[in-house]
């Protein structure tokens, strides 16, 4: 009877353990999205789109707010983050747009953290990715330049 005992407490201290790590993961989780969503309201000039829109099955196009695509579940679905810090569910049901302000605790639950992680590792990535195209594109422009100007500057000397 010792040892069951001996087991039933060890059981709840264990419990005990198992609630407190669960809590404070939590609110760690809850801290970063929302240190997440501070970064990339700060870098807001850089990160948003103008041109988000959201389509339905069916062949519906509705053009969207400007704003950082958080999350994008199908052609249907989107969170946007505003330049005003908030963020916007948008969902296309029967032709018609629904559209909610929803906090970072809603996010996380429907989405959960790995999900809103991947999503912004791939927006930076994609970001990345066009600013290097740009790059390229600005220096084979500066370059064509630069040939076109000396062959007119040795033609008129």
């Amino acid at each position: 009877m010792e040892e069951i005992r001996q087991l039933i407490e060890k059981l709840k201290k264990t419990e005990l353990e198992r609630a407190d790590a669960l809590h404070r993961l939590n609110r760690v989780i809850d801290e970063a999205v929302k240190k997440m969503i501070n970064i990339l309201h700060a870098m807001y000039d850089i990160l948003y789109s103008n041109d988000i829109t959201i389509k339905s099955y069916g062949g519906h196009i509705v053009n969207l707010t400007e704003g950082i695509v958080l999350y994008s579940k199908g052609i249907e679905e989107k969170v946007i983050l505003t330049k005003d810090k908030r963020l916007l569910y948008y969902k296309l049901v029967n032709n018609r747009l629904e559209e909610k302000v929803i906090s970072p605790e809603h996010l996380l639950k429907n989405v959960g953290f790995d999900g809103i992680y991947n999503n912004v590792k791939n927006l930076l990535r994609e970001k990345i990715k066009m600013s290097n195209q740009q790059i390229i594109d600005y220096r084979n422009q500066t370059s064509k330049i630069s040939k076109y100007i000396g062959q007119l500057e040795r033609e008129h000397k």
